[in-house]
Parts: C-alpha cells; sequence; structure tokens
C-alpha cells in the first residue's frame, strides 16, 4: 500500500511540477491513465483511504509556494505512518508567524527595490546588510526579478494571515 501511495505522490508531483500542461499529447494521456490505475489499486486495498481522500483534497501548491514543501512533508510522513497527519498535525494559527516574518523580507526586498538602505530600526542591519549584499546593484532584470517574488508572496502572506485569523475566531 505504500509503495502504491509513494507512487501516487510521485504522479502527481510530475502534473504540479508542470510536466504536461496541454490536454491530449499522448504523455498526458498516460500519465492520466497511471494515476487512475494506482487510485484503483489503492482503493482495492483501502476502499476508504483517508490519505488517498486528503491529498485530492489538499490542491497542492507549486514548489515556488512557501507551504509546498510542509504539504509535502505531510504527505510523506501520512504515508510513512499510515494515517493522514499521524505525525504532522494542523498547526492552526502559525500563518500570523510566517506572515509577520514574510513581511520583514518583503519590506527589506521592496526598500532595496526602491534605493534606500536602512529600513527601520527595528530590523536588524546585519539581515538587511545580508540582504543587501546578496541582492547588489539594483539594475532592471534583478528588480524585475525581486518584483516578481513579491507579488507572488504578498498574496501568500496575506492568505495565511487571513486563514490564522480565521482559525483563532
Amino acid at each position: 500500500l505504500k509503495e502504491l501511495y509513494v507512487e501516487y505522490f510521485c504522479l502527481l508531483l510530475e502534473s504540479w511540477i508542470g510536466i504536461y500542461f496541454e490536454k491530449q499529447v499522448p504523455q498526458k494521456i498516460a500519465h492520466d491513465a497511471a494515476v487512475l490505475a494506482i487510485t484503483k489499486e489503492i482503493r482495492k486495498i483501502e476502499p476508504k483511504s483517508s490519505i488517498l481522500k486528503s491529498i485530492k483534497r489538499l490542491k497542492l501548491p507549486l514548489p515556488c509556494n512557501h507551504k509546498a514543501f510542509r504539504h509535502y512533508d505531510i504527505i510523506i510522513s501520512s504515508i510513512g505512518a499510515n494515517k493522514w497527519r499521524a505525525t504532522i498535525p494542523q498547526r492552526g494559527t502559525d500563518g500570523l508567524e510566517r506572515a509577520a516574518l514574510l513581511d520583514k523580507y518583503l519590506s527589506i526586498l521592496e526598500m532595496w527595490i526602491k534605493g534606500y538602505k536602512r529600513i527601520n530600526e527595528q530590523y536588524e542591519d546585519r539581515l538587511i546588510n545580508n540582504i543587501h549584499n546578496l541582492l547588489g546593484e539594483p539594475d532592471d532584470t534583478k528588480i524585475f526579478l525581486v518584483s516578481l517574488l513579491i507579488s507572488l508572496l504578498r498574496p501568500q502572506q496575506m492568505a495565511a494571515k487571513h486563514l490564522a485569523e480565521k482559525r483563532l475566531k
């Protein structure tokens, strides 16, 4: 059963990474058939599989999402324990901490884009200097890439904060 779950997870990773975007290419057809075959085999052994049900419901993010590897850890540990979230329980409100941490880094990146060397006394100068030194002098390409990163992480930050606040209520 665990081998089937691992194969199922590997097939899903393959599709999440984006190998098959077009609907009717032969690789996509073969991939879908493999997922279906593995799913049927899992259901033969464990008809009401909580792991399979939860993986499908999870709607995993792409690897560039800040939660991606945590989700992968949850799936792999669940397969190992043969029970969904047996070793990694839901944390609930850690989105507030993640949002605050992201804000710290994103603020530094935004100030780098604007050309400021010092942001705010509350942040360690060492962290600011380290990030600014790693990025080097701004140029059009770096500014675009850092702006893109910020635009991808800000909505994730807002969503994490919103979900954590919702769970507090």
